[in-house]
């Protein structure tokens, strides 16, 4: 699975996400603040043809870092969002290894709190790896209640 950071385009004459944020079957990931507020920073969608990016969204405004001289800080960046989100993304595809990329980005999509209403600064918007998980749970008990039903082959 690739995860992708947005880009920092948002609040200059360029706003739209680019490559690679903007490929096809990979997480993009855009940035909010810790009220879940979508950061001016953070680019735009749609991609060229028209598809929703960012994919969802994760904190890369206020975000705890380690500066490059070893000191703790507070910094922007969808460089911060990204891998705070991939990390998830590991954990969750660990969890259900048999899973392909797809199920599995698929699920953080439809779990995200804007799955149903979704815009081109936001994406699908924040992600819920609980609910991801869920869903992936869930559809493996549909499939496994399928097989075992006496009308499948």
């Amino acid at each position: 699975i690739v995860v992708s950071s947005a880009g920092n385009e948002g609040n200059s004459k360029w706003t739209y996400i680019g490559a690679p944020a903007d490929a096809d079957s990979i997480l993009s990931v855009g940035s909010v603040n810790q009220n879940r507020i979508i950061s001016n920073f953070s680019s735009f969608g749609p991609t060229a043809d028209g598809r929703i990016k960012p994919s969802v969204c994760a904190q890369g405004e206020g975000t705890t870092v380690i500066s490059s001289d070893g000191y703790v800080v507070k910094s922007n960046g969808t460089s911060f969002s990204s891998p705070l989100l991939a990390g998830m993304v590991a954990c969750l595809w660990q969890k259900h290894y048999n899973r392909t990329n797809m199920e599995i980005i698929n699920a953080i999509i439809s779990s995200a709190d804007l799955y149903e209403n979704p815009n081109n600064h936001e994406g699908y918007g924040l992600a819920n790896f609980y609910k991801a998980d869920s869903i992936l749970i869930q559809q493996m008990r549909e499939v496994t209640k399928e097989e075992k039903s006496p009308y499948s082959k």
